[in-house]
C-alpha cells in the first residue's frame, strides 16, 4: 500500500510570555502523519487465529481467515524556531509526528495450501487496512483543528530563555489535545473496519475459489 505524507500548519497563539513585552508568545505546531507500508505473513494457524479473535472479544458468525492490526505511535518536539535574543520568547516550533506503525496482515498458514482462496483473504484484509488508513488520515486533521481551537496557555511568566519548564507546559498542551481524540479515532478506526465485513464481501471471498470455501 503506498505510503502518504500529510503534513499540516497549525498556528496557535498564546498570552505575552512576560509582562513586559510588546508582543505574544507564538508556536507554530506542525502536525506531521505518516503510515507505514503494510506487511503480510503467515506465521499463524486458523486454530490461532481463531483464538486470538476470541480473546479480543470478536462475535464474528465464521472463524476468522486472518486479520489486520496497527498501532499509533506519537512523538513531539519542542524547539526555538530561531536563535532568540534579549527576555522574550518569541517564537516556538513544535511538532506532532503521528505514524500508523506495525501494520501486519496475517493469513491462516492452510490457505497457503489453496492460493485463490489466500489472494481473496488477502485483499479482504487489504481492505481493512485501506479503512484504517483512512481513518488516521480523519484523526490527523481532526488533532491539526483540536490544537488550533485550544492554542497553548502556559502558567508562567518566563523572563529568560527557554527552559524546562516551558518545554514540558508545551509537550503537557500537545499530549492533552492528543489524548482527548484518542477515543473517538479508536472508534472510528473499529466501525471503519467492520464496514469492510458486509454480506458482498464475505460473498465474494467464500466464492473465491468457484465455490463457498
Amino acid at each position: 500500500m503506498r505510503s502518504l505524507l500529510l503534513a499540516i500548519l497549525v498556528l496557535g497563539i498564546a498570552r505575552p510570555a512576560i509582562a513586559q513585552c510588546d508582543h505574544e508568545l507564538k508556536i507554530d505546531t506542525h502536525v506531521v502523519a505518516e503510515p507505514e507500508q503494510v506487511a503480510s505473513a503467515t506465521d499463524l494457524r486458523l486454530d490461532q487465529i481463531a483464538e486470538l479473535a476470541k480473546r479480543s472479544g470478536s462475535t464474528q458468525d465464521t472463524a476468522p481467515l486472518g486479520f489486520y492490526t496497527a498501532q499509533v505511535d506519537d512523538k513531539i518536539q519542542v524547539d526555538l524556531d530561531h536563535d532568540v535574543s534579549g527576555a522574550c520568547l518569541p517564537h516556538i516550533q513544535v511538532q506532532l509526528h503521528l505514524q500508523l506503525a506495525r501494520r501486519r496482515i496475517e493469513i491462516g498458514q492452510e490457505l497457503i495450501k489453496t492460493p485463490c482462496l489466500y489472494v481473496a483473504a488477502l485483499e479482504h484484509y487489504r481492505r481493512k487496512a485501506a479503512a484504517d488508513e483512512a481513518a488516521f488520515a480523519a484523526y490527523v486533521h481532526s488533532i491539526a483543528a483540536a490544537l488550533h481551537a485550544a492554542p497553548f496557555v502556559g502558567t508562567a511568566e518566563r523572563a529568560t530563555g527557554f527552559d524546562d519548564a516551558t518545554r514540558t507546559e508545551v509537550v503537557h498542551w500537545v499530549k492533552s489535545v492528543v489524548d482527548q481524540g484518542s477515543q473517538p479515532f479508536h472508534d472510528a478506526r473499529v466501525a471503519a473496519q467492520r464496514a469492510v465485513d458486509s454480506q458482498d464481501e464475505s460473498r465474494r471471498v467464500s466464492q473465491a475459489c468457484g465455490r463457498d470455501a
